[in-house]
């Protein structure tokens, strides 16, 4: 798959959730992490269920020095799964 057959995806069905998750996925190894935190940004909004789309849009957050938006999706990953804990879900990163 490539960025552009996500791009087609998406233009097809705006609401495709499993195409934006996709397209961050190849945004993030080809080095546009600021493109891929956006695209799972996108797909969340979309569909929320999927926990490692949490956990990516975090860790890039993070990454790209957004504290804001790292504590957020933290935050919301917290009240949609009470039960699970780990140290990618502590409220502030780890200092450097």
């Amino acid at each position: 798959m490539r960025v552009a057959d996500c791009d087609a995806a998406i233009a097809r069905d705006p609401d495709d959730a499993k195409a934006f998750a996709q397209r961050a996925h190849l945004r993030a190894r080809t080095g546009d992490i600021a493109g891929a935190a956006d695209d799972y940004r996108a797909a969340l909004d979309r569909y929320d269920g999927e926990p490692l789309w949490w956990l990516h849009s975090a860790a890039m957050r993070l990454y790209l020095g957004d504290e804001a938006a790292y504590r957020e999706d933290c935050r919301r990953m917290a009240e949609r799964w009470p039960r699970r804990r780990s140290v990618a879900m502590t409220p502030r990163p780890p200092s450097t």
